[in-house]
């Protein structure tokens, strides 16, 4: 999906924004006065996790939904909870990044799906140069 019609993100909504090289997840608030919702996640610009206006997050980018909530109480609910993290989530590429936000936010188990993929294709070079250099020894 390129983007993501902005009326069409219910509250509580699991998105991504394409940010040159990764997916930025994030989870929709409630609409503004601009008529946009606001995005909260978990990101190393401000070190922790943030409520912000959707276009300073999304910026033209690309967005898709990964995920709408069953119901309006069910959105509200991963919201507040959400809201809960400001200030006190602590940013860490590898332990605490976007991934790891909102899958403690919906199941209370961080995960970082993204990472797990970039640390698999890491140990797939790292195994090719050991063996291109074991087989240059020998």
């Amino acid at each position: 999906m390129r983007q993501t019609s902005i009326p069409a993100v219910p509250i509580g909504s699991i998105l991504d924004i394409w940010c040159l090289g990764y997916w930025h997840r994030v989870i929709s608030g409630p609409v503004g006065p601009n008529g946009k919702p606001s995005l909260i996640s978990a990101s190393s610009r401000w070190g922790t996790v943030m409520e912000e206006p959707w276009d300073v997050v999304v910026q033209g980018r690309e967005v898709r939904l990964v995920r709408a909530p069953d119901s309006w109480p069910a959105g509200a609910e991963i919201v507040d909870k959400a809201r809960g993290f400001i200030g006190v989530w602590r940013y860490n590429l590898f332990t605490r990044n976007c991934e790891h936000f909102v899958s403690t936010v919906l199941d209370g188990r961080p995960s970082s799906p993204q990472l797990a993929k970039l640390g698999v294709a890491a140990l797939g070079v790292f195994g090719a140069g050991l063996a291109i250099s074991r087989i240059r020894q020998a």
